[in-house]
């Protein structure tokens, strides 16, 4: 049984680097100017490092996964390792006050959010006031 546990473990943690490898080519083929410089302007302003990190986990909701793709995307050179170690910080920050916000009382709060986002969703169809109507209904 321990031993099957532990292959089972082993070929997890062989799937997750092949992942990393295959996301981190990916982004190499991929990386467009404008996310490269706004990631190089992130890691040159530490402050917005932490800020882009805690937005990232905040709409993807895992701070893992944003781990996983700074990892990929610092491997293949999109990014640098400071880059990266300011947005990861970001990241764990963000899911801590996801956790605190979610221990709040917000149950009015969260009515008012859906009735709002429900109303900007339904007079624009398309836009920034769409996009904020999809963030307060999320």
């Amino acid at each position: 049984m321990v031993g099957r546990a532990m292959a089972l473990f082993a070929v997890g943690v062989a799937l997750l680097f092949v992942g990393v490898r295959i996301m981190s080519t990916g982004l190499k083929l991929q990386a467009e100017g404008r996310v490269h410089r706004l990631l190089s302007y992130a890691g040159v302003h530490p402050c917005l490092g932490v800020l882009l990190g805690m937005v990232v986990t905040a709409l993807i909701q895992s701070s893992s996964a944003v781990t996983v793709m700074l990892v990929s995307m610092t491997e293949a050179g999109v990014i640098t390792f400071h880059n990266a170690f300011a947005i990861t910080l970001g990241a764990n920050i963000g899911t801590t006050l996801t956790g605190f916000i979610m221990a709040l009382s917000v149950g009015e709060l969260g009515f008012w959010s859906l009735l709002a986002g429900l109303l900007l969703i339904i007079w624009h169809r398309q836009g920034r006031s769409y996009t904020a109507g999809l963030i307060l209904v999320g």
